[in-house]
């Protein structure tokens, strides 16, 4: 009887421990600054700034300007190395 026979909970294994992930309304991860603002102002029944809200989506944008141009730059890299090896 009593708290002595209470079993501890070892969190010694990385599969048991909690991690919190916050997304945004497009399902990408929020850095934990965005997630922290984001939560205030549901809190406190406030929203951004439409100067805000334009900001964040054109760094939305731009990122995924950037994935697709990294991506157009594998794709030409690989052509690039099939036109060398044709010439060799």
């Amino acid at each position: 009887m009593g708290r002595h026979n209470d079993k501890t909970v070892s969190y010694n294994d990385p599969s048991d421990r909690i991690k919190l992930e916050y997304r945004n309304a497009s399902g990408n991860l929020m850095k934990p600054k965005e997630a922290y603002r984001y939560i205030c102002a549901k809190f406190h029944g406030e929203g951004p700034s439409k100067n805000k809200v334009e900001i964040r989506k054109k760094r939305e944008l731009e990122e995924l300007r950037m994935k697709s141009q990294s991506n157009a730059g594998g794709q030409l890299l690989k052509l690039l190395e099939k036109h060398q090896s044709k010439a060799n």
